[in-house]
């Protein structure tokens, strides 16, 4: 035991002496004490989702100028009236936002679903089970894309099945879920518990972003994407054309106010792009016009054997046997209330097949039907529906700093294109299973890396200096090149290199008299500001002499204390023992 001690004491005194006669060159020092700063000019997209925003409400109150910073946001940017995905809810619409391909791709056609394939070979007394979203899900998501190329995301929801949007294996840099504190759909809660709610919201997602925000004044990108629930539920319990309903979204507008005020204030705002939109619309109904039979499984009346999955003013109708698909059309064609019949296969009377609507899959059943207004189709009484093709038409605002008003917006936008667009500003990939487009309604940016050789450097030795850039869009520019000395600021070199393409290498050479330490500075200009920087640093020194830096000695000392230590740890130990054994 005593020849262990002694090995390891002797071991632990000959590591720091060992390091006595190490030689510290330029070329060691580099790998402790260098690297390179690589950043751009940082970019944040904010995506801001309302559910259930009812868009003939929402213009009633803009034009009342009773929301001033919609306004604001609308007249510093664009107001576009785009489409949803049918069905217009919820888990579909935003399992369709991030992954920007509709149902039929993406997987997910409700928050639960019956695979109508299985329910064909079930026996007749067993009851179809039900598929959750989670297990639908199949396309790439944007999240994953963002966290494979190393961009934050910060994912601000309020109910669990949002975080469809994040695909099978997504996952924000910084995740909040804060559901409603209540039961969001008691007609009778008072709205001051909604307003507490909302502003509580909006200061968390304020907080994600002033996280991100030194990082994005560095360089790095950010998406943060915030959850808006309380228009959807107060639609469902007081109806979307409700006084109710036009006071929360007033309380949503002050709001979003302190998050322009925040984003303002803090400098952010220039490198931002806003995107706010909602999953789907909302129209009133009447409780009396329910269509569902009392257990909420069949549609009224309907002559066959089926199973019904209820999304408002749409419904997914699973037959058990597929010859009674003609059967039921007949029945369904003859109801006044009933606005359109889609079905997998395609068949006379009906107005279309489910590749039509992009829901081509087992999970949309055999037909669809959208309903008129005011007649729905819930488990429960509802003064507001959503779901159907009446619900699809969605108010999408860009704004932001880096919104581009001079891009022409195509008349048919639509939910799937919010993806891509989000993906082009950030610099990403658009996910693999995409159907929608980049609409480029942002402002031209540069990347702009830097890369030196050597890092380290002797007074008047060359430098070579390297420049890669990328610009989103082709335009003439500059690429502005500055040596700074860190410490005293001043700028010891200077140069402009032309750019003649979209992307490209520069490279050039320089020298540096005095020693000290140096930032490098590229920064890509043309007429309409900076697009892009990139930095790296430099030091200049002359070769550091052979000899024991300070930290050895006290790397020393701490050794020759530790063994100390153990060697009297036995003796003290043994004490106390035979003390204690004869107190």
């Amino acid at each position: 035991m005593r020849r262990i001690v002694l090995a390891l004491i002797l071991m632990m005194i000959l590591a720091p002496l060992s390091a006595m006669h190490t030689d510290f060159t330029s070329e060691n020092i580099c790998v402790t004490t260098m690297g390179n700063d690589n950043s751009v000019y940082g970019r944040l997209a904010v995506l801001v989702v309302l559910d259930a925003l009812n868009y003939t409400t929402f213009e009633e109150l803009l034009d009342a100028a009773q929301l001033p910073n919609f306004y604001r946001l609308i007249t510093t940017g664009n107001l576009v009236l785009g489409k949803t995905i049918v069905p217009s809810a919820t888990t579909a619409a935003w399992a369709a936002l991030l992954t920007g391909a509709p149902p039929e791709i993406n997987g997910v056609v409700n928050t639960y679903a019956i695979n109508s394939t299985y329910y064909h070979l079930l026996p007749l007394d067993v009851e179809p089970e039900t598929v959750g979203y989670s297990e639908m899900i199949q396309a790439e998501s944007l999240a994953e894309v963002l966290l494979e190329e190393n961009v934050k995301l910060g994912f601000i929801y309020t109910e669990s099945k949002v975080s469809v949007a994040l695909g099978r294996e997504g996952k924000a840099s910084i995740s909040v879920y804060y559901p409603e504190p209540y039961n969001p759909y008691d007609p009778s809660l008072p709205i001051i518990f909604r307003e507490s709610y909302l502003d509580d919201l909006i200061n968390r997602s304020i907080s994600v972003i002033d996280v991100f925000s030194r990082g994005i004044r560095e360089g790095e990108r950010a998406l943060v994407v915030i959850d808006f629930p309380e228009p959807d539920a107060s639609g469902h319990t007081h109806g979307p054309a409700s006084s109710y309903y036009k006071d929360v979204l007033k309380i949503i507008d002050l709001e979003i106010g302190k998050l322009i005020n925040y984003l303002n204030e803090t400098g952010l705002w220039d490198r931002t792009l806003m995107i706010l939109t909602t999953d789907h619309s909302m129209i009133q109904t009447i409780p009396e016009y329910r269509v569902l039979t009392a257990d909420g499984k069949h549609i009224v009346g309907l002559p066959v054997e089926h199973r019904v999955v209820p999304i408002g003013t749409l419904v997914y109708i699973y037959l058990k046997h597929e010859e009674d698909l003609s059967i039921a059309v007949d029945y369904l064609s003859k109801i006044d209330w009933i606005e359109g019949i889609w079905t997998r296969t395609p068949i006379e009377k009906a107005n279309g097949t489910l590749a039509d609507l992009g829901l081509n899959t087992a999970y949309a059943g055999d037909i669809v039907v959208s309903l008129k207004s005011p007649y729905y189709a819930y488990t429960f009484e509802s003064n507001g529906a959503h779901g159907g093709i009446n619900t699809r038409t969605i108010p999408i605002i860009f704004s932001g700093e880096m919104y581009d008003k001079n891009v022409n917006i195509p008349s048919n936008i639509s939910l799937l294109d919010i993806c891509p667009t989000l993906a082009g500003f950030l610099g990403v990939r658009i996910p693999s299973n995409a159907t929608g487009r980049d609409l480029g309604v942002y402002k031209n940016f540069a990347d702009v890396r830097v890369s030196v050789n050597p890092a380290i450097a002797k007074p008047h030795q060359s430098i070579e200096i390297n420049v890669t850039y990328s610009m989103s869009q082709y335009e003439t520019a500059t690429l502005r090149i500055a040596i700074t000395n860190i410490k005293t600021n001043e700028t010891v070199v200077s140069e402009e290199l032309e750019i003649d393409a979209q992307s490209g290498l520069k490279t050039t050479n320089i020298t540096i008299a005095e020693e000290g330490e140096y930032v490098v500075e590229a920064i890509m200009l043309s007429e309409t500001g900076a697009l892009g920087r990139g930095a790296a640093k430099i030091l200049i020194i002359e070769e550091v002499k052979a000899g024991t830096p300070p930290e050895v000695y006290y790397a020393l000392a701490l050794s020759i204390i530790l063994g100390i230590i153990i060697i009297a740890s036995p003796i003290l130990i043994k004490k106390f023992l035979m003390g204690s054994k004869y107190a």
